[in-house]
């Protein structure tokens, strides 16, 4: 059971599966939502990732690569950054302007 309190809950694809007792991840992750989170993401390893809310749906696909070499801490680190760019997070703060010395203009 989530908390009711949860506003997000990233998790990877066997665990949405086995919370919500749906095999599709879609299925599941609306399921999930009905249990409180505000939104679920679902980690899918070499597939993306997707994130569900009451009114949104988003999938990302991740970039094909021939090989890898190493996924020890890919979750966490996809986890890491995406709580450092939630809107609203302690970490998120939005830059008013790009600095004239960056590469993003």
């Amino acid at each position: 059971m989530c908390s009711r309190g949860s506003d997000v809950l990233l998790i990877n694809d066997a665990e949405a599966r086995m919370l919500a007792r749906w095999p599709n991840l879609v299925k599941a992750a609306r399921g999930i939502l009905g249990m409180g989170p505000k939104a679920v993401v679902v980690k899918r390893g070499e597939y993306g990732a997707l994130m569900v809310t009451a009114d949104r749906f988003f999938f990302a696909p991740a970039y094909p690569l021939e090989a890898v070499f190493d996924p020890t801490g890919a979750g966490d680190t996809f986890a890491g950054a995406s709580w450092a760019i939630w809107p609203g997070s302690a970490w998120w703060t939005p830059a008013p302007s790009a600095p004239p010395w960056s590469t993003a203009r």
